[in-house]
């Protein structure tokens, strides 16, 4: 009884490990089942949470102005303007006002909660940064604008300002025409005119471009003409 009790055993014995996948892989070849434990995956363990930076700063106001020691509180900090668009559309052929929307396009140097742009012009209907409003209150000659979301440092944005102009600075231009025509007299004034359409006809030309033709041609200094009427607030009584 020993005998084919002890030959079952066996047969059961190497049908069990037959059927054992590690086992059969031995049995054909003893180093498989040491491969094929060393190659199954391990779980890893999950990387730590990156803390946020503790350097990053506060967004805080550009400043009101870039420190020119000539032209006090012009200019402004935190960004730089990289390009204006200005469009221009006649409101009413009636009254001939006109209606101006600016929008400039700026990347910051800091991380802003708000910013300033120079401004002495009449209301502004609205202020949109990269499309979506922003509040903006008038501070003396600053149009100072708060986005929806501080602008971090290095991004590019656009701020676009509605109704920045009104009739009054077409109006201030022609009446700086005829101050420098009265100045100069008429044959000197429309010699200026003819000659700037000359010159620059299909393109683009600068106010100090201007006035040094006119003083060119007209052989006059100029230059207190044209601050008294183009950089004061009021309308001059004299130049």
């Amino acid at each position: 009884m020993n005998g084919p009790s002890r030959r079952m055993t066996a047969t059961l014995a190497v049908a069990f490990l037959v059927g054992s996948p590690g086992a059969a892989s031995a049995s054909e070849d003893p180093g498989a089942a040491v491969e094929r434990r060393a190659a199954a995956p391990c779980p890893q363990p999950l990387p730590p949470a990156v803390p946020p930076s503790p350097h990053r700063r506060t967004p805080s106001p550009g400043a009101a102005g870039v420190g020119d020691p000539y032209f006090e509180g012009a200019g402004n900090g935190g960004y730089d303007i990289a390009h204006y668009d200005v469009a221009l559309a006649y409101a009413s052929t009636r009254t001939g006002s006109v209606d101006a929307t600016v929008t400039a396009t700026a990347t910051a140097v800091q991380d802003l909660s708000a910013f300033d742009l120079d401004f002495r012009g009449p209301p502004v209907a609205s202020v949109a940064v990269d499309g979506r409003e922003a509040r903006h209150r008038r501070a003396g000659r600053e149009l100072v604008i708060t986005p929806a979301e501080p602008i971090r440092a290095g991004r590019t944005f656009r701020v676009a300002v509605a109704k920045m102009f009104g009739f009054s600075v077409y109006v201030r231009g022609a009446m700086t025409l005829q101050a420098l025509r009265d100045r100069v007299g008429d044959k000197a004034f429309f010699t200026i005119l003819r000659t700037w359409t000359a010159e620059h006809r299909h393109s683009t030309a600068t106010t100090p471009q201007f006035t040094a033709l006119a003083e060119r041609v007209s052989g006059q200094r100029l230059t207190t003409l044209f601050e008294t009427w183009l950089r004061s607030e009021t309308k001059p009584l004299s130049w």
